[in-house]
């Protein structure tokens, strides 16, 4: 038995019921605390589109420092979850990376605008790509004139 006494009254409890109090109020804390956390994340969606407002199939959407990572389909659309607080990075070779904040946005449209840069000597292979002093095997070179043709 607990009691808890002060100078004009006095309360006394079994310890048992001290115990359950107890217990109850840390479930509710915890079962509170998983209800936020589950609710946070939302579904976000939008379209990918280039410099003409063409759609882009196969862009990158990952959120940020996670292994969430989605691609947009043949119409440019993508859906994926992502806090309020991540950030969402949009790549496609050849294409500047762009990065949104989520916010309370439940849809985020994008334009790509193409990366101006050139691109030395990047090897294409059937399950990525590879700079060519790393790649092992057959190597053929094209030249730019003849790509140019293409």
């Amino acid at each position: 038995m607990i009691c808890l006494s002060t100078d004009s009254h006095s309360t006394c409890l079994e310890r048992s019921t001290v115990l359950f109090s107890k217990k109850v109020a840390f479930l509710g804390i915890f079962m509170a605390s998983i209800t936020c956390m589950a609710q946070a994340q939302n579904r976000i969606s939008g379209n990918v589109v280039d410099e003409q407002r063409r759609p882009l199939t196969g862009v990158n959407v990952s959120v940020k420092n996670s292994n969430h990572v989605t691609l947009t389909n043949t119409t440019g659309d993508y859906s994926i979850k992502a806090l309020p607080t991540d950030t969402l990075i949009y790549t496609f070779v050849g294409y500047l990376p762009q990065r949104r904040l989520v916010g309370d946005l439940k849809a985020i449209n994008i334009q790509l605008y193409k990366d101006n840069i050139q691109i030395d000597q990047v090897v294409v292979v059937g399950y990525g790509k590879q700079k060519q002093p790393t790649v092992t095997g057959s190597v053929s070179v094209v030249e730019r004139i003849l790509c140019k043709h293409l």
